[in-house]
């Protein structure tokens, strides 16, 4: 009980005391009053208006997401520096104070504090992490490993414990995964040290007053199986990631690495295992162990906590940079020159470091097909040939094979489309023939992550024509090939959509819209459409058409943000201004852009894409590619009635 009570007293002086935000919402109202406010957290930049131009600032009416409140704007009158909100129609909650801060740096959003229940968030480029603030500190709530890593950097510069505490793996999380045996042993034995060895640790690496976080230096993250030593959840590692310190001293640059031997992902956090390795800052005697629990195969020894072939590894990709930046300012009849040294720089990468040989060739034929499609190299198409010919010699690496076959068909495809002298025909009968070419291609490749890509494009064109049959047809194949991965959730969820016709819309139950407020049945006795939109195909005038929709009297409209950052959504929100309709956004982590909760819920692989529901909540359409069409077929649907 007496934890209860002071962690409410604790959320109770925050709101009230720290922020010193005066009790009643009509108080907090002067430019002076506002600019008081300053993020809990000390790593935010926010600016903050000269003496002489504070008079200058300006206070305007803010709402937005299901939020009013109160803009500051600067000197200039339209640049926002702070905002002070809370939930529409919230006057009678919380002594009708203040429930939320914005702070913002260039114009731009960048934190976030929710004063009553604790949260916050880190935006625009000043990150992704979300926390819940509480009186030992921050828990986070999501947070990537290159911001885990920061966080480390920090609490080994201070000396704070907690705050290393809140990033590292826990003896409750281990057992949580159900590990067993010798790796579970070992983790717990990690994990306990972290209280013993912090300090100890911390104070041995010798740090400069002024050092800061200068990079994550992560190769790819491996994934240790579910049911492999008891785990009951496939799990995201880490291994060997090089962490940058800087010391920035008199305009100095000195560097200095550590390696955090493993990282795993816990929910939407990346916690770190035990302590890290390294020496006292300055120091190289090459004597640093490194090892994994969970690769143990996997040590080495190199100064600093770095191994050898992870310093050829930076070395390489150091110059493969530059090669692609230098291809990015090649003048047009350079393009093509430039192309050709960058693949082959892939391929000796490629040849150096057999152990990442499998993700160079991948990377070289992914950068082959965006050239080839974009008319910069059609020369690509037979790089792409002659690497599938290689791997199909070998024959050991069916999965490789297929993905460079895959890349080929695509790369001729493409190179027609690119071509000026083609003529239209041409290019259709191209089209037709890429289509047949990725049904061989599946019966050639089954069960390969290449065939489900093959497989997923095959089905969104059978949607572009409307033939739902035959969508169904192939998502059901990937869905039963790959049940547990993000394509095959994907294509559950398509095969759900496109089944719910004349049938109840299966909008999950705990999906909320943006401010909080349940969705409700979508049996309103009125047509409803699912906007499903997203940043990455943000095109003005869809928008501009939907309001008109929006408009209508006959109609309901939900808008549904495909993106799985909310900054990206919100970016797009603040844009387009006032929307008569609400939005939904589910967070969550994703390997792409195009798998947020919401895409894969609803198996999405384009936007826009209208999903019309009719007032009894049952599905009409469950796939209008285009906006345009969208208000052709509600008013076919007006005129049947």
């Amino acid at each position: 009980m007496k934890s209860r009570w002071f962690s409410h007293v604790y959320l109770h002086l925050l709101a009230i005391g720290f922020f010193l935000i005066p009790a009643a919402w009509v108080q907090a109202q002067s430019v002076e009053q506002i600019l008081k406010q300053k993020p809990s957290q000390s790593d935010v930049t926010i600016d903050i208006p000269a003496p002489e131009d504070v008079a200058k600032c300006k206070i305007g009416a803010f709402a937005e997401g299901g939020y009013d409140g109160k803009v500051l704007y600067g000197p200039d009158g339209s640049t926002p520096l702070r905002v002070i909100c809370r939930q529409t129609g919230s006057k009678d909650k919380n002594n009708n104070r203040v429930e939320e801060i914005r702070f913002f740096h260039n114009g731009v959003e960048v934190f976030r504090e929710n004063l009553i229940t604790g949260e916050s968030r880190w935006l625009g480029d000043a990150g992704s992490r979300i926390g819940q603030r509480g009186p030992k500190g921050m828990t986070w709530l999501s947070i990537s490993p290159e911001e885990t890593s920061a966080e480390v950097v920090k609490a080994l510069a201070t000396g704070d414990l907690a705050r290393y505490k809140a990033v590292a793996l826990t003896v409750d999380e281990i057992k949580s995964l159900g590990l067993t045996g010798a790796v579970a042993d070992e983790l717990i034995k990690q994990a306990e040290s972290v209280d013993s060895g912090f300090v100890s640790f911390a104070s041995g690496l010798n740090l400069p007053a002024n050092v800061t976080w200068g990079a994550f230096n992560g190769n790819h993250p491996g994934l240790m199986p579910k049911g492999k030593s008891g785990l009951n959840v496939d799990l995201p590692i880490y291994f060997n990631a090089g962490v940058v310190l800087m010391d920035t001293a008199d305009g100095g640059s000195r560097s200095h690495q550590i390696t955090i031997s493993d990282m795993v992902k816990i929910g939407n956090v990346w916690k770190v295992v035990g302590l890290p390795v390294g020496e006292a800052f300055g120091s190289d005697s090459g004597q640093v162990t490194v090892s994994s629990v969970f690769f143990p195969a996997m040590g080495g020894e190199g100064g600093r906590g770095i191994s050898e072939q992870e310093e050829d590894y930076s070395q390489w990709t150091d110059r493969l940079q530059q090669a692609l930046g230098e291809l990015e300012q090649a003048s047009r009849d350079q393009v093509a020159s430039k192309c050709e040294e960058v693949f082959k720089l892939y391929m000796e990468i490629a040849s150096k470091l057999p152990q990442e040989r499998d993700n160079f060739i991948r990377e070289s034929a992914n950068f082959l097909m965006g050239q080839i499609r974009d008319g910069n190299y059609p020369g690509g198409v037979e790089k792409l040939e002659g690497l599938y010919e290689i791997l199909k010699k070998e024959g050991d690496n069916r999965e490789l094979t297929a993905f460079i076959r895959l890349r080929q068909i695509g790369g001729e495809y493409y190179a027609i489309l690119a071509d000026p002298d083609r003529r239209d025909g041409d290019k259709m009968n191209a089209g037709d023939e890429y289509k047949e070419n990725l049904v061989a291609f599946a019966d050639e490749f089954p069960r390969t992550q290449a065939a489900a890509e093959a497989l997923m494009t095959l089905a969104l064109d059978q949607e572009y024509i409307q033939e739902n049959d035959g969508a169904l047809n192939y998502y059901s194949t990937v869905a039963r090939d790959f049940p547990n991965e993000p394509i095959g959730q994907k294509a559950s969820g398509a095969v759900a959509r496109l089944s719910s016709i004349g049938k109840t819309f299966p909008l999950p139950a705990d999906w909320k819209f943006s401010d909080g407020s349940a969705i409700g049945s979508l049996a309103t006795g009125k047509t409803t459409v699912l906007f499903c939109w997203a940043s990455w195909s943000y095109n003005p005038e869809d928008f501009d058409l939907m309001k008109k929709i929006a408009s209508r009297g006959d109609v309901n409209v939900i808008g549904i943000s495909l993106d799985q950052d909310a900054g990206d959504a919100n970016e797009i929100l603040k844009r387009i201004g006032s929307m008569p309709w609400k939005n939904v956004f589910v967070p969550g982590n994703a390997p792409d852009v195009t798998n947020s909760p919401t895409a894969l819920a609803l198996g999405m692989q384009a936007a826009p894409m209208m999903i019309v529901v009719d007032g009894q909540g049952q599905t009409l359409l469950p796939n209008v590619m285009s906006v345009a069409d969208l208000e052709v077929r509600l008013d076919g649907i007006a005129d049947a009635r």
